[in-house]
C-alpha cells in the first residue's frame, strides 16, 4: 500500500467531497505557469513575471463519461481557454479581478457548479504570494436581482467625480488629480466626451454600442494623464479599487449593458450617467468639475442632496 502525504487544504477539500450530500465531479488544471505582465506597482510595469494558475471546476456528474467520447464531456480545455482569453483581453493590475473573470468564464456551462481559482506570483518574494477564490453559480432565484445589490455595501464611501471635457483641457486638472490621491476615500472618475460618435449610416443599436465603446476609449485616454490612475470596467474591479482606496477612471459600457434599471439619456452629457451610476453604487458623494461658464450655469439649477459642483479654477477643501 502506498501512502501519499496531503496538505491541510487538500484534506479539507477531500472531506468536503466525501461528506457532500450533493456530490459532483471535478476537472482541474494545476501548476499552469504563464509569464505575463501584471501588477499595480511601478516595479511591475514594463516587465514580465511568472504566475501560476490552479483551477478546479466542480461539475454535475455525467453518466456519459463511460462512453469515452470527448464530445459528451466538459473538457479541462475550458479552464485553459478561460485563463488564456482573460490574459489576452487586457493587462491586469491586481490578481483579484483576473481570478474573478476566470471564475465567471468557468461557470458559464450549464454543468458547472462551483469553481476554485488560485493565482500565485512566483517571483515577487522568496516564497509565493497570491489569491484563492471560490465562486458558486447563482441560484435561479437570485439571477434577476440587480447586480449592484450584492456588493453595494462595499461602495458606500465611494466619491464619484465627473469631469467635463472643457475642464479636462485645463492645466489645473493635474492639481485636482494630486488632490484626489491625497484623499482618504476612493474616487471613481467619469469623463465627459472627448471623441464624438462618427456619423455613419448604421442601425441605432450599433450606433449606441459604438458610442459606449467611445466612452471607454475616453476613459483609457484620460488614464494616461496620471500613471497612478487605473481603469475599472466591471463591478468586481470597482470593489477591488474601492477596498484599496484607489483613484480610478470608469469605462462605463459594461455597467450600462448589465444594469437592470432604465439608463437615462446621456447623449448631451455623461454627467447624467455619472449621477445614475453613483446612485446605483450607493456612492457617498457626487462631484462635478467644470469650467467657469459651465459652473455658473450649473449653479443656477437645483442640486441633489449629495451633489457638489466646482469650477476647475476653484480649490475646495474636499
Amino acid at each position: 500500500m502506498v501512502y501519499m502525504k496531503a496538505s491541510g487544504r487538500e484534506k479539507e477539500d477531500f472531506l468536503k467531497v466525501i461528506t457532500d450530500d450533493n456530490p459532483s465531479d471535478h476537472i482541474f488544471v494545476k501548476d499552469f505557469v504563464k509569464t505575463i505582465e501584471i501588477g499595480a506597482y511601478q516595479s511591475e510595469r514594463g516587465c514580465k513575471q511568472k504566475v501560476q494558475f490552479d483551477v478546479t471546476l466542480d461539475i454535475e456528474p455525467n453518466p456519459q463519461f463511460s462512453e469515452d467520447n470527448l464530445e459528451k464531456i466538459l473538457s479541462y480545455e475550458l479552464i485553459v481557454d478561460a485563463i488564456n482569453k482573460e490574459l489576452e483581453s487586457q493587462r491586469f493590475n491586481l490578481l483579484e479581478p483576473l481570478a474573478e473573470k476566470i471564475a465567471e468564464r468557468c461557470l458559464e456551462p450549464d454543468e458547472a457548479r462551483r469553481v476554485t481559482v488560485e493565482i500565485q506570483k512566483l517571483e515577487r518574494i522568496s516564497g509565493r504570494l497570491g489569491v484563492r477564490m471560490v465562486r458558486e453559480k447563482l441560484k435561479s432565484e437570485n439571477v434577476d436581482q440587480p447586480q449592484y445589490c450584492v456588493l453595494k455595501k462595499n461602495l458606500a464611501n465611494l466619491i464619484v467625480v465627473h469631469i467635463s471635457s472643457l475642464a479636462i483641457n485645463s492645466e489645473k486638472i493635474y492639481q485636482w488629480l494630486d488632490k484626489f490621491h491625497e484623499l482618504p476615500q476612493p474616487i471613481l472618475i467619469f469623463i465627459d466626451r472627448l471623441f464624438e460618435v462618427p456619423k455613419l449610416n448604421i442601425r441605432e443599436t450599433v450606433s449606441k454600442r459604438i458610442d459606449m465603446l467611445l466612452l471607454d476609449q475616453n476613459a483609457w485616454f484620460f488614464s494616461d494623464y496620471d500613471h497612478r490612475l487605473c481603469t475599472v470596467s466591471n463591478l468586481t474591479e470597482l470593489v477591488v479599487s474601492v477596498r484599496n482606496n484607489k483613484v480610478s477612471v470608469c469605462c462605463p459600457s459594461n455597467f450600462i449593458i448589465n444594469s437592470s434599471s432604465s439608463i437615462p439619456d446621456y447623449q448631451n452629457s455623461t454627467l447624467t450617467l455619472a449621477k445614475f451610476l453613483a446612485h446605483e453604487f450607493g456612492a457617498d458623494r457626487i462631484v462635478s468639475i467644470t469650467d467657469k461658464e459651465e459652473f455658473t450655469k450649473n449653479s443656477a439649477g437645483k442640486l441633489g442632496k449629495k451633489f457638489e459642483n466646482y469650477s476647475i479654477e476653484d480649490w475646495p477643501e474636499m
